[in-house]
């Protein structure tokens, strides 16, 4: 996370709504379980964290694999760097991403934790993130609906001689 003095009580003021909200994450639960966070809902929040400060426009996201290229989700267009991929990490141009991926769904059954697409969801509905949004950012719609549509192959004037395609893994 880019934490600095000017930005940094945007996410305390995050973290107190979320302990607010969810009154059930015990921050100080230790499992001490091998195959699970030491402190689950610290972890949880951890991520939910990072998701926030792609949304509120902090925190520069990967979109390309094989490049080092990054941008921040401003646009409504760039939101598809959110989408989910597969099990897969080479799927996945951002290795953070799927990191979080990866621990979300492996954990996504116990008790009071959440997958990445009920995370997004839940802070597109974020009040900062309406407020920067201009209105709430739903999974299914802004960036799933997205990943759909561009499974099909789109026309570029990049490839050799002229024409050609992209897969839906670059950025368009």
């Amino acid at each position: 996370l880019n934490i600095t003095e000017e930005n940094n009580p945007m996410y305390d003021e995050f973290i107190h709504r979320q302990l607010i909200t969810h009154e059930d994450y015990d921050l100080n639960k230790d499992t001490g379980t091998k195959n699970f966070p030491k402190y689950p809902f610290v972890s949880l929040l951890s991520d939910k964290l990072y998701y926030f400060s792609i949304f509120k426009q902090q925190t520069e996201v990967k979109y390309e694999i094989y490049s080092d290229k990054t941008e921040l989700v401003d646009k409504v267009e760039k939101l598809i760097y959110l989408r989910i991929y597969s099990s897969e990490e080479s799927f996945w141009p951002d290795e953070t991403l799927f990191n979080i991926n990866k621990r979300r769904g492996y954990h996504r059954k116990k008790p009071g934790m959440m997958n990445c697409r009920n995370i997004l969801n839940e802070l597109g509905q974020d009040p900062e993130v309406v407020k920067l949004w201009g209105r709430k950012i739903i999974y299914e719609i802004d960036i799933g609906g997205i990943r759909r549509e561009s499974r099909n192959l789109i026309p570029t004037l990049e490839a050799p001689g002229g024409g050609g395609y992209k897969s839906h893994l670059t950025r368009f």
